[in-house]
Order: C-alpha cells, then sequence, then structure tokens
C-alpha cells in the first residue's frame, strides 16, 4: 500500500491547505507525537484494520512493485543519507 506522509508545513497557504490535501482519513502512530494530542483525533480501530488489510491484500497481489522509490531491481533510486543530530 503506497504510503507517504506528508508534512503540511511545507504550503504556504494554511487557509487552503485542507482543502488541498483533502481530508484526513485516520491518524496512526499518534502515541509518538512530540504534543499531546486529544483522544478524539486517534483513528478508530476499524481504520487500523483496514490497513492491515489492505496491506496484506496488495502485498499477497504483488501490487507493493513497482515502487516510486526503488527500480526495476529493488535498488534506491536515490542514495539514502543519514544526518547527524546537527542536520549534516
Amino acid at each position: 500500500m503506497p504510503f507517504i506522509g506528508v508534512v503540511h508545513n511545507f504550503m504556504d497557504n494554511a487557509l487552503t491547505r485542507d482543502e488541498d490535501l483533502g481530508l484526513v482519513r485516520g491518524y496512526l502512530q499518534s502515541k509518538y507525537a512530540k504534543k499531546a494530542i486529544a483522544p478524539q483525533v486517534n483513528s478508530p480501530f476499524s481504520t487500523t484494520l483496514r490497513t492491515i488489510f489492505k496491506v496484506l491484500i496488495w502485498k499477497v497481489k504483488g501490487l507493493n512493485t513497482p515502487s516510486a522509490f526503488f527500480d526495476n531491481n529493488g535498488e534506491p533510486i536515490a542514495n539514502p543519507r543519514v544526518l547527524t543530530p546537527k542536520g549534516e
């Protein structure tokens, strides 16, 4: 299942950001958020089950390839670079 997280701060216009990106379908891994999050924003269990089901089906059907991040040989299209805490 293709999934790419989008950091919304890259968009200049905060007023139209939600319209441009679309509705939020769910929140995952919110327990790792840097700030406190209201309990009502956590995804319902059904969203988690739906995501797991889709990932399994896509894997079985081979829909996980091709990937935008890897070439046909499974090699990354860009060399990963690990940043130090200083951002270097």
